[in-house]
């Protein structure tokens, strides 16, 4: 897919009623995590080279949302992603 430039592996998270596609790379181990949110008219794939280059050192997650424009439910569905992951 996108000819190799997005590498990551498929992952969902179920939350608000939608499941919602993630990435998430890098040990869960490292200190530091970046979570990586975009806003309209972009999406995650502008994050690709970001978290290549981070994963070496931290963990970097990156989350597409169906609603983004309800900013409520964005940051619910946020704080139970990182909770339960």
């Amino acid at each position: 897919m996108f000819s190799g430039t997005w590498p990551y592996e498929a992952r969902y998270f179920s939350g608000q009623g939608f499941a919602h596609h993630y990435v998430d790379e890098g040990s869960k181990d490292f200190e530091e995590t970046f979570v990586c949110l975009h806003g309209e008219p972009t999406w995650g794939y502008v994050y690709r080279n970001f978290i290549c280059s981070s994963v070496p050192n931290r963990r970097v997650m990156q989350t597409h949302f169906a609603q983004e424009d309800a900013h409520g439910l964005v940051i619910s569905m946020i704080e139970q992603f990182v909770k339960t992951h």
